[in-house]
């Protein structure tokens, strides 16, 4: 009888000790620490121990199940449900996910300002016109110097990324016999013509004194307005006849230039470069955005 009931004993034991490992609803949803890691991950826990160099928990989805370890290195922090937040250094001592946030802001602060650049110059020789084409013998009679602006920001230490727009006006005047309707055309033209393009720029040294190359490609736009007074040769009248006409040609513009730039503060650095472009040669200035 006393070994009949002892063996009862035993099994209701075992059965309710069996049955105590089950995961319940409480243990899975509340009472639970929170262990943040630097990588962002989160891992729902309940911590058991914190050691110089592992953590030790059992997840909270099965409170009851195997040890689980961690390396401290890698937490950042770890919040109990009291309210409680314990917070822990990356290897290095630094904070990795406050590190991270801040080099995102930087990055994009040095991309769009502290490091953007605007240049402005003139640009002499011109190596871009279509106004004499116009007619056979027009000639330029005078001219602007070609106004070029520039923006770039950083890609790397050595490499800046923007675009150059560029605008430019001549005056020709000038006249062509035409043999088969025997007349002379005589007249002025003026020719506005505008440049854009996009730019990959190198520089070469860290000094006050830094060559450069730049490299792009975009459009060349040229608008031309004229005034043409059209004679007969063969014609005993007197009579002229004035026309007013146009003309705009778009091609494709390849710019390629090399230069060299100086400081002469932390601001500002003067610069001359030599290509292509509207303009062969070209002056001006360079100015640093930001602080």
């Amino acid at each position: 009888m006393k070994k009949y009931l002892l063996s009862i004993i035993l099994i209701m034991a075992f059965w309710g000790t069996g049955f105590a490992q089950l995961p319940t609803a409480e243990d899975s949803l509340s009472g639970h620490d929170l262990i943040v890691l630097h990588d962002g991950k989160v891992i729902r826990a309940k911590v058991l121990e914190i050691g110089i160099e592992l953590i030790k928990y059992k997840r909270a989805e099965y409170i009851n199940g195997p040890l689980y370890s961690i390396e401290r290195v890698q937490v950042y922090a770890i919040n109990y449900p009291n309210g409680k937040t314990d917070y822990f250094l990356a290897a290095d001592g630094s904070n990795f996910i406050k590190k991270k946030e801040d080099s995102k802001k930087k990055k994009s602060k040095l991309d769009f300002k502290k490091n953007g650049q605007v240049s402005m110059g003139l640009g002499f020789i011109k190596s871009y016109s279509k106004g004499e084409n116009f007619l056979s013998n027009l000639k330029q009679t005078s001219f602007l110097p070609a106004f070029n602006f520039r923006y770039s920001f950083e890609k790397s230490a050595s490499l800046r990324l923007g675009f150059q727009l560029g605008i430019a006006s001549y005056n020709f005047e000038g006249d062509e016999f035409n043999a088969y309707d025997q007349v002379i055309t005589s007249g002025i033209a003026k020719e506005t013509a505008f440049s854009l393009t996009a730019f990959g720029k190198y520089t070469v040294g860290t000094g006050n004194l830094q060559p450069y190359i730049l490299a792009g490609g975009g459009l060349n736009i040229s608008n031309i307005s004229s005034e043409l007074t059209v004679l007969p040769v063969d014609s005993n009248s007197d009579e002229i006849y004035k026309i007013n006409t146009g003309a705009q040609n778009t091609s494709l513009a390849v710019l390629i230039r090399g230069g060299v730039s100086y400081a002469m503060g932390s601001k500002y650095r003067f610069y001359g470069d030599v290509g292509t472009g509207l303009s062969i040669l070209q002056v001006g200035a360079v100015f640093n955005l930001g602080k």
